[in-house]
């Protein structure tokens, strides 16, 4: 609030409701000057005129009658303005006439006192004469208070607020904070008031040693004042410096004590005031010390709707502090908190439910809560058409879901349903809480079964086309939890929805890949969806982002389960299986991916290479022991041939009997592979062997670049390593013998095998891993780091 020269801080004079009376002037012939007669004049343009006597008292008397017309109402205002009375008004300002001079500045204050500033107000001469005032210290008082006042017109337009202060306005401002005239205190924190809702005014006062003097103020008799510096404090307030400012100059306890000494109609603004000083930790730390909790609480039963609302809101802050948890108990506020969870008022119940939020993280309140019927009331709120109201009650209902039990009662509760049906909203704040809810819910299996039964996967699915990456991050994280479920994967494969999820690995957001490799972990026990996946990239999509230092380990993750499911991509992309990688029907190999993969090649399908005619590339291994005939063969040979070692061996000392019979059996796989591969190669006649001319007459017999293992009958190191590791993991043999398939460049691939004493992992051969040669001396076991087994696995 403010005033001009014809009011004072006490008591505001009323401004004239009605048209003033007509003025006329006349010649006095005695005197030869104007005088005022009643005869009417019958436009303000030619009053305007008469400001240009060179008589003083025709002046002074126009600037009185052009005052009062401008108090009828904006519209004279306005009209006065178009004139351009300010024009000649600036010049009056400047009259040695100090009558004519307060006089004018009293007409440009109520002239220019708009809600919108008028075009002719905009001028920075204009301004700057206004500035100029406040430089002068021994000015009159009515002048420099109409000159606030203007300026304070002028604050009203939000761009002219940085231009007072670009131009000196805060610091020329804040001196007057300690003026005697209590009218000039007025108005100057009136306008200080208006300019704090700029940014760069809030630091500005600080810098200028504004915020002590207001807080000075706070000891004011006069309401008014107090009134504009409470609004000055709240603003000030809303700058994280300003804060630690007052909270260090003992502002908010003065604050506080205002609650108790002043009148019910500013304890609105004073709440307000005190609820942004509690974004400050250590205020709201300290607020039950200060006394500030005891009255908010007290406040909290108020029947003024504002007054109880701006309780509410600073209720909200402090409850972010967990100490003042036990404080708000030891007070009573819970049953009252509950309560407020059905008020009628959607402010209220917006910082009711951020206060519930925060208190519901401790079990103690939680209980408490829970019994005074605050989780129905969050419940039925989830029905509002307020959707601020909706995303807090659901941020609130997830605090209390933390807690097992109560999270297993939100079926019972029926919470279920309504919070699933809010992922049809169209705000996106509601769409992230409700996921974020709707996840919690699903830790619990029932729960989690339910909301997949009713829609929950392709609700979210539909959610990841959201352009907001605030919401994909958190849709798709729920989705991870429906992963959990088979029956969430199948609906997920059924639904394509795994396309999606890939799509979205390719995010400019960290937090929407990290949730979508951690959704395809979680995916990626289910095998027709890791294939899917493989067909649409995502091998690609998951290379890529193992560079990013921040997603690499959930990429990792996400890659190594995928890769797990589909070992034919695993051994493209890193040349080994280990021996819990088990070689299944319809694998196949088609040589290494190599070091630029991820960036434009994608996985082949089987029925993709199928398609390629006849190349000179490396031909593609396929394991098809159904239409295999050879490779059948050797796995019934095999198991003829174990049978007949464990006869031969029934009768052996059974301390040296899993040894003997297991180095016989690997001796057996290796001649097998040895024989239908080519049979033994001397090492000196190795570049001698035509494995390519036997592998592309192969290709072209077949017409086809996949040859089954079985048809091959001439082959290398690679060929034989791959046919070994077949052969070990369809005859079962993991249990006792680990076999582990390698491959590196110059077609070099080879077998390492560790062998247990049984079925135990810690009773393993003291020997450590050995390599088995199917090359040159077939079934001979090379220790790991001899010379003769570096010589098998690279050139010399």
């Amino acid at each position: 609030m403010a005033i001009s020269s014809n009011q004072n801080a006490t008591a505001p004079a009323e401004k004239n409701s009605k048209q003033p009376p007509s003025l006329v002037l006349e010649v006095d012939e005695e005197t030869m000057k104007f005088k005022a007669v009643n005869i009417p004049i019958s436009d303000a343009e030619t009053l305007i005129s008469l400001l240009d006597s060179n008589d003083n008292a025709v002046c002074n008397t126009s600037l009185e009658y052009l005052t009062k017309f401008a108090e009828i109402s904006p519209q004279q205002k306005i009209l006065l303005l178009d004139y351009n009375i300010l024009e000649r008004l600036c010049t009056l300002v400047n009259s040695t006439d100090q009558n004519i001079k307060k006089n004018a500045f009293t007409c440009i204050s109520i002239t220019t006192e708009l809600d919108e500033p008028h075009e002719k107000m905009r001028d920075p001469q204009f301004l700057k004469l206004l500035l100029d005032v406040l430089k002068k210290k021994d000015e009159q008082v009515e002048i420099t208070e109409e000159a606030i006042y203007t300026i304070a017109n002028l604050a009203k337009d939000f761009s002219w607020k940085a231009e007072i202060r670009k131009s000196g306005g805060m610091k020329l401002l804040v001196p007057y904070l300690e003026a005697q005239d209590p009218d000039i205190k007025k108005n100057a924190t009136y306008a200080i008031g208006l300019l704090l809702e700029d940014i760069g005014c809030r630091t500005e006062i600080r810098l200028v040693g504004g915020i002590p003097l207001l807080i000075e103020l706070l000891n004011t008799e006069y309401p008014e004042i107090l009134e504009n510096v409470i609004i000055c404090l709240t603003k000030c307030a809303e700058d994280f410096n300003n804060r630690i400012e007052i909270r260090k100059n003992n502002g908010v306890k003065k604050i506080i004590d205002l609650l108790f000494k002043q009148s019910i109609e500013l304890y609105p603004l004073i709440i307000e005031c005190i609820a942004i000083c509690l974004e400050d930790n250590e205020t709201n730390y300290n607020i039950s010390n200060m006394g500030g909790l005891t009255i908010i609480i007290k406040f909290l039963s108020s029947e003024d709707l504002i007054i109880k609302r701006n309780a509410s809101l600073a209720l909200s802050k402090i409850a972010r502090i967990e100490h003042n948890h036990s404080f708000i108990r030891d007070e009573g506020a819970i049953p009252i908190i509950a309560s407020d969870l059905s008020n009628t008022d959607n402010d209220i119940v917006i910082t009711t439910a951020m206060t519930v939020a925060k208190l519901a993280k401790q079990e103690l309140f939680q209980t408490e809560l829970y019994k005074a019927g605050a989780v129905e009331k969050l419940i039925k709120q989830l029905e509002n058409e307020n959707n601020e109201v909706v995303s807090q009650c659901l941020v609130a209902l997830s605090s209390f879901s933390e807690n097992i039990k109560l999270r297993a009662n939100m079926r019972q509760l029926k919470a279920i349903i309504p919070t699933l049906n809010l992922l049809l909203s169209t705000d996106n704040q509601v769409l992230i809480n409700a996921c974020n809810c709707l996840d919690i819910f699903a830790r619990d299996s029932n729960n989690r079964e339910e909301l997949i039964a009713n829609g929950m996967v392709e609700r979210l699915v539909d959610i990841l086309s959201n352009e907001d990456p605030s919401v994909q991050s958190v849709a798709v994280l729920a989705l991870s939890r429906c992963m959990q479920d088979s029956m969430g994967r199948q609906i997920l494969n059924k639904i394509q929805g795994i396309k999606k999820i890939i799509e979205l690995l390719g995010s400019n957001d960290n937090d929407v890949c990290r949730n979508a490799s951690w959704t395809l972990s979680s995916a990626a026990v289910h095998k027709s969806i890791v294939l899917e996946a493989c067909r649409m990239g995502v091998i690609e999509a998951l290379l890529k982002l193992t560079h990013s230092i921040s997603i690499s380990s959930f990429a990792d993750d996400a890659l190594g389960k995928i890769l797990k499911h589909y070992l034919p991509a695993k051994y493209w992309l890193n040349n080994s299986l280990s021996h819990e990688d088990i070689i299944s029907n319809g694998f196949y190999d088609l040589g290494y991916a190599g070091t630029r993969v991820g960036l434009n090649d994608v996985f082949p399908t089987l029925k993709e290479l199928s398609e390629i005619p006849v190349d000179k590339k490396r031909e593609i291994i396929l394991i098809d022991i159904e239409n295999d005939n050879n490779l059948k063969s050797m796995v019934e040979t095999l198991q003829a041939k174990f049978k007949e070692i464990m006869n031969k061996e029934c009768n052996i000392d059974k301390d040296s009997f899993s040894f003997s019979v297991n180095e016989e059996k690997i001796k057996a796989v290796a001649n097998v592979v040895c024989e239908a591969m080519g049979g033994q190669i001397q090492p000196e006649k190795l570049g001698d062997f035509a494995y390519k001319f036997s592998i592309i007459e192969k290709k072209m017999n077949l017409n086809s670049n996949i040859i089954p293992i079985g048809e091959i009958t001439a082959g290398i190191f690679y060929h034989r390593a791959l046919l070994f590791k077949v052969l070990m993991d369809f005859l079962n043999m993991t249990p006792v013998i680990r076999c582990t398939l390698y491959r590196s460049g110059y077609n070099r691939a080879w077998n390492t095998l560790e062998l247990l004493d049984d079925e135990f992992v810690e009773n393993r051969r003291e020997d450590g891993e050995m390599l088995v040669d199917l090359m040159f001396n077939p079934g001979e076991l090379l220790k790991i780091g001899t010379v003769e087994a570096s010589n098998y696995q690279k050139p010399t």
